[in-house]
């Protein structure tokens, strides 16, 4: 859904920057549970990955310090998140300022 409104959203999203994201969302676009953020932190980590969006209710399973964990609850928090991430993001850090 995230590359969807950025691809069809005249507002660049991204940005530039490399992001990931992991939930499930529901018709209503709320973001649900998944299980399994931890190990999927490393891997976006390794990835090299600038943002790591996960659901609201998981984001404390990531210990990872160097990345960038934001907890959404639905489309429209993500959206908001990534726009104001943007702001505050420098090329080629791996943590926003937000």
């Amino acid at each position: 859904a995230l590359a969807i409104t950025d691809l069809l959203d005249e507002q660049d999203y991204a940005d530039g920057r490399k992001i990931a994201a992991t939930g499930t969302m529901d018709i209503d676009g709320s973001v649900g549970a998944v299980g399994g953020v931890a190990p999927k932190a490393v891997a976006v980590e390794d990835a090299g990955a600038d943002v790591f969006l996960v659901p609201d209710r998981e984001v404390d399973d990531v210990i990872i310090e160097s990345l960038n964990v934001r907890g959404v609850s639905d489309l429209e928090d993500a959206l908001r998140v990534l726009d104001r991430s943007a702001a505050s993001w420098v090329p080629g850090s791996h943590v926003a300022i937000a």
